[in-house]
């Protein structure tokens, strides 16, 4: 179901701004297996849990969010930026919301991108919220050309985030993670068994835990990269790597020894029990212009 609101016109300072919402909600049939992807040219987007607490806005359309945890809400947020309220107005009908949702066996693909038309020289942004059931299954992918993107509360298979200019936010129990931002930082807390996170302008930080086997590729090329490292057995055997051209880098997790020739750029360290640990994680974290510190 979609439902469009109607245009509000404010005034902020010497400009006008328009501002028109997009509701989009469905009952998802209790499908396991969901993927979900968002894309807007300027804008964030957001995912998180379903809220069902009586009283609060429902999914679905069904009414009360208490008696549908099985559905999705997302809401679109439009808005037209001009030196008159036309100009505003202008910019909000140059963005078009396409949105789409298909059903297999036991899987459903949410797909929602928003359609930049008229001039560049306009100013406008569009962001997307969504409200997804928990209990489910998903595989995230998300991209914001210009705007933050976030996702917590969730899980599933995989997540993929990129951003050109904008901050990667996720948590969570993802097998699967790609983060990636142009200029703009990254940080992950979960368990993941692949982790790959790299930006080229931003930090980097990463607060792991390892109850399977993990291997994760962490970088910055112009800021600090952190990584923090538990796991719930005593078994665990770690391999960890940090490099940085101009800053320091520093392992310290128990149980590790250094490996070969150190020094404040380079350090490798590793479990006395690798070979046979149960579950492994290998690490490697690097900056060409930043701290790099792995640690518990």
């Amino acid at each position: 179901q979609r439902s469009d609101s109607s245009v509000s016109i404010a005034t902020n300072g010497s400009q006008m701004t328009a501002t028109q919402t997009v509701a989009l909600s469905n009952d998802m049939a209790q499908k396991q297996n969901v993927t979900v992807g968002f894309y807007t040219p300027v804008g964030g987007i957001s995912s998180a849990p379903v809220s069902t607490a009586p009283g609060l806005p429902g999914v679905g359309g069904l009414g009360g969010g208490a008696s549908n945890p099985n559905g999705y809400q997302i809401t679109v947020t439009l808005r037209g930026i001009g030196d008159t309220e036309q100009q505003a107005r202008d910019a909000l009908a140059s963005m078009a919301v396409s949105h789409s949702d298909s059903i297999t066996a036991d899987s459903l693909y949410l797909g929602t991108q928003i359609q930049f038309g008229g001039s560049d020289s306009q100013q406008r942004d569009a962001s997307i919220q969504a409200q997804l059931p928990a209990t489910l299954s998903y595989r995230l992918n998300h991209r914001a050309e210009v705007g933050s993107v976030s996702a917590t509360g969730l899980s599933g298979p995989s997540a993929d985030f990129d951003a050109s200019v904008g901050t990667l936010n996720l948590d969570g129990t993802w097998p699967s993670v790609v983060l990636t931002s142009s200029v703009g930082s990254i940080t992950f807390s979960g368990t993941a068994e692949s982790l790959r996170a790299f930006s080229n302008v931003g930090s980097v930080k990463a607060t792991l835990t390892v109850p399977k086997n993990l291997q994760a590729d962490l970088g910055s090329n112009a800021s600090s990269v952190d990584v923090g490292l538990t796991s719930p057995s005593a078994s665990a055997g770690y391999d960890l790597y940090a490099d940085t051209s101009a800053g320091t880098a520093t392992i310290t997790v128990a149980g590790t020894s250094a490996q070969g020739t150190q020094d404040s750029h380079h350090a490798h360290y590793r479990s006395a029990n690798y070979d046979s640990a149960s579950p492994k994680a290998l690490v490697h974290a690097r900056s060409s212009s930043g701290s790099v510190t792995i640690h518990n």
